[in-house]
């Protein structure tokens, strides 16, 4: 089971679930939904369903996430007994568009 914390992004967003169930919020998405989400929506926590999800998106611009509440996420994963990982370095693709204060190598 995957669990994604409540968040937006630096740009429109979309979700389309392609495989198994999602829960996005306090909404059942089964495969076959599309979440549509305009620059500054917010939408989660998102739990992945027993067997999983597998998802398709696409940003419309900077995919980089924001946060909704750090702290509403750090208790969801205290109340799951939930140990988060840290972010894997990703390397930035170099044919991706430059952003402001652009470190290179995280792309997220």
């Amino acid at each position: 089971m995957g669990l994604t914390q409540r968040h937006g992004h630096k740009s429109s967003h979309l979700v389309y679930v392609l495989e198994g169930e999602l829960m996005v919020g306090d909404r059942h998405c089964p495969a076959g939904t599309l979440v549509v989400l305009e620059l500054g929506a917010t939408f989660g926590p998102l739990i992945a369903g027993a067997t999983g999800a597998l998802l398709f998106e696409a940003w419309m611009g900077d995919p980089a996430p924001v946060p909704a509440d750090k702290g509403e996420y750090a208790a969801l994963l205290r109340q799951r007994g939930i140990e988060p990982l840290p972010r894997p370095r990703i390397e930035r693709p170099a044919t991706a568009p430059p952003r402001r204060n652009d470190s290179g190598t995280q792309y997220g």
